[in-house]
């Protein structure tokens, strides 16, 4: 039936996925390279999503002039599509010290606030658009980061 095949096709959809701030903004921003990708990404992911503070603040910044990536933004916060993790307070010693040990790719505050988020929860996976991503979120006290990204042969966008 058809309440059997959706059942089906739901458990097989990637959950505890954490979104970083340039596929969320690739994904409001239609007109992005990456748009396209990400969107095709979020169609195997069960909601909801999950980010933080820190990538809410670096994305609402870049999608400030467009007016329909912003009323996006607002509805996947509203809709509970899009979720902030839990708070970092105890982490900032762990988050700056991933930050200098990245410093050559580099790794952002909220690149690293994300990465300690995804270490905290069984399973999860980081969506982002960042290849360059496959080194630093490596790292973690108890597990290697998973990832959904581009393939590495393809240059992510400046």
């Amino acid at each position: 039936t058809k309440s059997e095949e959706t059942k089906r096709v739901t458990q097989l959809m990637i959950s505890k996925v954490f979104i970083d701030a340039t596929a969320l903004e690739a994904f409001l921003v239609s007109d992005s390279q990456w748009n396209s990708w990400v969107g095709q990404s979020l169609k195997q992911v069960k909601p909801p999503l999950f980010s933080c503070q820190a990538v809410m603040e670096v994305v609402s910044t870049r999608v400030q002039h467009h007016p329909a990536g912003l009323r996006a933004l607002k509805r996947f916060l509203e809709s509970g599509t899009l979720r902030m993790a839990g708070s970092l307070d105890e982490f900032y010693p762990l988050i700056f010290r991933l930050m200098n040990q990245f410093r050559d790719i580099p790794m952002t505050f909220s690149e690293a606030c994300l990465t300690v988020l995804c270490d905290q929860v069984k399973e999860s996976r980081i969506l982002t658009v960042r290849s360059e991503f496959r080194t630093h979120f490596h790292y973690s006290d108890r597990r290697k980061i998973r990832l959904i990204c581009p393939d590495p042969d393809v240059k992510s966008p400046a």
